[in-house]
């Protein structure tokens, strides 16, 4: 049986030489599945796209525990071809160690950034109150990719800050999101009964007043920003 030709390039074991072999040709079989999926691999940031971020809620570069915390980013697209932001993530670490503690959630967002556009996102994190005060790294990634579906991604912020214990006024604030959710739940709710007319029917209103935890649910949205995913 005749040997079987290697499909990397300068590998062959062959006895006989030709012209070709002076050659720098990739002979990389891309039929093969596992080598698409590199293909999906990210390639770091753009070098058209610019990236800024900030912590506009954090005194002193401390970030509470167990409450909603923003980070805002700034997306710049200084080049001629159209980007689509899809997610922003991030995860937490030691500071001393590098280790990683967990990730925090995925927001995504699948939104259009032009040729010359600026954008920003308001992303939202909540560390888990399984973490002890102190000084930790965060880092958090922008995703995005162009039309030739190759994915970027950039570390738009790359920082360590110390964790504290949630104030009364972070807890307020929380509670304030959560319940401004509900008051927004409870007035679409009486928009509906009005709607159907059961200002004068206590049937509707009974069956309407059901369905307002679902309501309720979909409006606190903030509060899916404490999904957590232990490292």
């Amino acid at each position: 049986a005749g040997q079987r030709p290697s499909r990397w390039p300068h590998a062959s074991c062959s006895g006989r030489a030709d012209a070709t072999d002076d050659l720098d040709v990739d002979r990389t079989d891309f039929s093969d599945p596992a080598l698409k999926e590199d293909q999906d691999v990210e390639e770091g940031p753009s070098q058209h796209v610019l990236s800024a971020s900030l912590l506009p809620d954090t005194p002193e570069n401390q970030i509470q525990i167990g409450v909603n915390n923003t980070l805002l980013v700034s997306l710049s697209n200084l080049g001629g071809k159209m980007y689509n932001v899809t997610f922003i993530d991030g995860y937490l670490e030691t500071s001393s160690s590098a280790e990683r503690l967990g990730m925090f959630r995925r927001q995504v967002y699948g939104e259009a950034l032009g040729p010359r556009e600026q954008r920003s996102f308001r992303y939202l994190f909540v560390p888990p109150t399984t973490v002890k005060p102190g000084e930790y790294r965060l880092v958090f990634t922008a995703h995005y990719q162009n039309r030739d579906m190759a994915n970027f991604v950039d570390a738009v912020f790359n920082e360590t800050a110390e964790l504290v214990p949630a104030s009364s006024e972070g807890l307020s604030l929380d509670m304030l999101l959560l319940g401004g959710g509900v008051v927004a739940g409870g007035a679409l709710l009486l928009v509906v009964i009005y709607i159907l007319g059961g200002a004068g029917s206590a049937s509707v209103a009974g069956s309407q007043a059901k369905k307002a935890p679902t309501i309720k649910k979909a409006a606190a949205g903030p509060g899916d920003a404490s999904d957590w995913l232990q490292g």
